[in-house]
């Protein structure tokens, strides 16, 4: 196993929902000069309208997954309806990487029990929230970051926010000088080995706990 998996250097994991716009670029920009990995969560229909955008966060070494093609609600869908949400979502971000996302993370954090054994996918929950999309305050998201941030952790944050944007840019170096690293979410889940599940909502991973 590589190190980078069972190493038990302080690891959290960024992630990102409701993108791509114009936004996406600057958090890009920032990420680059930070030298950290992220997890995008694409949904489809803006996807299409802003290829590039997506297309270069692939590139720079970043995990695309899957947030659905119309930020579909669980809760008020059929299965079949569902179903093809993601998969069309799925097409959309395969058609511009070149590779069909193995995560998802569902719209709103919706989904119940039935779903989740039924729906042929990782499912990537958060285990805190910056709440980015309740508050748009640079100073309050930036201290639930810091607030909130340990191993293992899986940050909710949204690419669609300017003051995301500027929380972020002051958070990412704080925390690298506390010992933190950022890594992608396949790198995060199998740290410690394990083979990972579908039909299990992940929402953290800590080292040498599964």
């Amino acid at each position: 196993m590589s190190e980078i998996y069972k190493s038990d250097k302080k690891r959290a994991f960024l992630t990102f929902d409701d993108g791509p716009s114009t936004v996406t670029s600057t958090i890009l920009d920032v990420l680059k000069q930070e030298k950290v990995k992220a997890t995008f969560f694409v949904v489809g229909k803006t996807a299409e309208k802003n290829p590039e955008i997506v297309k270069r966060a692939h590139e720079d070494g970043h995990l695309i997954g899957n947030h659905t093609y119309s930020h579909i609600d669980f809760y008020k869908s059929s299965l079949s309806e569902i179903e093809e949400d993601i998969n069309k979502g799925a097409e959309v971000i395969k058609e511009i990487t070149g590779k069909k996302p193995l995560f998802l993370r569902a719209p709103y954090g919706n989904v119940n029990i039935v779903q989740l054994k039924q729906l042929n996918t990782f499912f990537i929950h958060w285990s805190t929230s910056s709440y980015d999309w309740f508050k748009e305050d640079e100073e309050y998201i930036y201290k639930r970051i810091m607030k909130e941030a340990k191993d293992g952790e899986i940050i909710l944050l949204h690419d669609t926010k300017e003051v995301t944007v500027k929380a972020v840019l002051r958070a990412i170096p704080e925390l690298q000088e506390q010992g933190y690293e950022f890594v992608r979410v396949d790198e995060l889940l199998s740290r410690n080995g394990a083979k990972l599940k579908m039909g299990v909502p992940y929402r953290n991973c800590k080292y040498d706990r599964g």
